[in-house]
């Protein structure tokens, strides 16, 4: 696909967990997937992960982060709905398509034109209040000896979390 544009010194060949440690824009996914020890779950199988980058995860209300990060089972959850254990490439992705994630729920795939994104519950940009409900791929099939990433521009998260915005108002899929 010609959107595509060339992810940092991405070369092959390096496992998943390689290509995401490696690159300098997912440093809190690193951090994430080090808390709850992922990196040897997703290194054993063949896999796609959905990887937002720094910037999605700082869209998230402010002290998200740092609360995930001490409640390592709801972060478990959430890092495991960006994984799915098949490697799609993104020309086998189609508009409409569910897929089932590692942590058991799907994600939809929507094609627009050139650009793919993937489909999850409304979150809110804590910078603009806007609900967002799609994770744009920005660099796809970034591939691994064990799958293939994809860059996101959205954390996505699964539809039995609850998000605390503001200190007050939950966010889920019932609220909309």
């Amino acid at each position: 696909m010609k959107y595509l544009k060339k992810f940092e010194n991405y070369s092959e060949p390096q496992t998943l967990i390689d290509i995401i440690f490696g690159s300098t824009n997912h440093q809190i996914l690193k951090k994430a997937i080090l808390a709850c020890g992922l990196e040897k779950r997703i290194t054993d199988g063949e896999f796609t992960v959905f990887a937002p980058t720094d910037s999605a995860f700082k869209k998230l209300p402010q002290g998200t982060i740092e609360s995930l990060l001490s409640d390592t089972e709801a972060l478990t959850d959430i890092l495991l709905y960006h994984v799915v254990p098949v490697k799609a490439l993104s020309t086998s992705l189609k508009s409409g398509q569910l897929i089932k994630t590692s942590q058991g729920d799907k994600l939809m795939i929507e094609i627009d034109g050139q650009e793919i994104f993937v489909n999850n519950m409304p979150s809110v940009n804590s910078n603009s209040g806007e609900l967002v409900t799609n994770a744009k791929i920005e660099t796809a099939d970034l591939e691994g000896t064990n799958g293939v990433v994809h860059v996101i521009d959205t954390v996505l998260m699964p539809a039995d979390e609850q998000i605390k915005i503001a200190g007050s108002k939950d966010y889920t899929r019932s609220n909309y």
